[in-house]
């Protein structure tokens, strides 16, 4: 039963950072009546691969222009997208009206970050601890600062949805605001399931000390020198 809560453990922990860097978490979603414009931009800006892609995937350039990325694609993927196009226009140091983005960008990445470290920590004291609380402590650290990332994307949210930040403020070109609105940019659904593994792990934890017989449990707090 050891092996079989460290292992599962681990797993948990790894498909924790797995999330939080291959899967699709971030998601942009345009409504524009104009949006084939929008298209011949990419057109024009040699992005003729992602505007075919899209068409064929879909039918039709419809009036929502949707698509989501992963942190991955965001740093080494895929640039043939229509959100790695729109977010190549993010010129923070150059452009004044988006450095509001850059307090809650870096606590959203310190909470990320933070999210990462505590996966990594439940891996190492699952497997190597003999003191398994720290798992527990480690995975309410990870609740608790994946919660953070999700208060801190939500201010980012809100400046694209509330029209503080809109495609003229991106682009710095005044025609762009006629083109189409911002109507989401959000966290998607995987990354509201990193808290819910982290508590899986939790109840996970206690579930493995409850079956320990009375032996075992002396054992242990020999070990830990908690002996009475």
């Amino acid at each position: 039963m050891k092996y079989v809560y460290k292992i599962v453990c681990a797993i948990l922990a790894v498909v924790v950072i797995s999330i939080v860097f291959f899967s699709p978490i971030i998601g942009v979603r345009l409504y524009s009546q104009t949006a084939s414009l929008i298209f011949s931009m990419a057109v024009q800006n040699g992005d003729e691969e992602m505007v075919e892609k899209y068409v064929e995937n879909n039918g039709e350039i419809p009036e929502h222009i949707s698509e989501t990325t992963s942190l991955y694609d965001i740093a080494f993927g895929d640039t043939n997208t229509f959100l790695s196009g729109f977010l190549r226009y993010f010129d923070i140091e150059n452009n004044e009206e988006l450095k509001v983005l850059v307090a809650p960008v870096i606590a959203f990445g310190v909470a990320i970050v933070a999210v990462v470290l505590c996966a990594l920590a439940v891996i190492v004291f699952g497997l190597f601890s003999k003191n398994n609380r720290r798992v527990i402590y480690s995975c309410i650290a990870g609740i608790g600062s994946s919660l953070l990332a999700f208060e801190c994307f939500e201010v980012i949210e809100d400046m694209f949805v509330s029209g503080r930040i809109t495609l003229e403020t991106i682009t710095q070109e005044w025609w762009m605001g006629m083109l189409g609105d911002i109507v989401n940019f959000e966290l998607l659904e995987p990354m509201t399931a990193i808290p819910i593994i982290f508590a899986v792990v939790i109840v996970w934890t206690l579930i493995y000390n409850y079956t320990l017989t009375p032996e075992q449990k002396r054992e242990r707090k020999l070990m830990l020198g908690e002996a009475d």
